[in-house]
């Protein structure tokens, strides 16, 4: 959360459009809401509470929903799935049964992020488009980690655009990562990977850190 807390910094401060958003009123903070997706314990917002006014953490688990609460690093918690928090309506034909679905989809945010949640979720555009949905239009920063091997299938029939590893997590193609952040209107601001100890059907796994911005 630290590295990639450092490469959001980054953008910020390269971005006038954001630092200019940074006033007297603030408190310092330049986001004034944000949201972590998947907090577990906490580490996270740990991480990231400095640079925001308003921090919301959301998690699966009751038992990492505490611990963050003992961490006292975020202003409200949520329990529930990220991807239910974040869609106004239900995806199938019977109505959610979570009371927190849609928990976020009425809010708006300038910055969410997430830390090691994309590994646990096979399809990302559901989430990369609700998520743009609540992103502020001016000072929006959406920052998440991924694995992705590269590989040029994009365009074949049977192209899959991510794998499950033998380790239980997705990798998503590369190509996938890049044009669902274009389809929903994101523009890349960063893009820092490394490669990882594992291999896919002899491909490289790698880790990326990524920083997303809406202008």
């Amino acid at each position: 959360p630290s590295r990639l807390r450092a490469i959001v910094d980054n953008v910020v401060t390269k971005n006038g459009d954001i630092a200019d958003g940074v006033n007297d009123d603030s408190g310092g903070f330049w986001a004034k809401t944000g949201a972590d997706l998947g907090c577990g314990m906490g580490c996270s917002g740990k991480a990231f509470r400095s640079c925001v006014g308003h921090l919301t953490g959301v998690d699966l688990s009751p038992e990492m929903v505490d611990k963050a609460r003992e961490l006292k690093c975020y202003d409200e918690l949520v329990l529930g799935n990220v991807e239910c928090v974040l869609r106004k309506k239900s995806t199938g034909s019977k109505p959610c049964k979570n009371k927190t679905h849609g928990a976020l989809a009425y809010q708006k945010f300038n910055l969410i992020f997430a830390c090691n949640v994309f590994v646990y979720i096979q399809d990302l555009r559901n989430v990369f488009y609700d998520i743009r949905q609540i992103l502020d239009d001016d000072l929006g920063i959406f920052a998440f980690s991924a694995e992705f091997i590269d590989i040029d299938d994009e365009g074949e029939d049977d192209a899959e655009p991510y794998v499950l590893q033998s380790c239980a997590r997705y990798a998503h193609k590369r190509w996938y990562l890049e044009k669902s952040a274009k389809e929903f209107g994101f523009i890349t601001k960063a893009f820092e990977p490394s490669p990882l100890q594992r291999t896919y059907s002899g491909h490289r796994v790698y880790g990326v850190l990524v920083v997303l911005g809406v202008k």
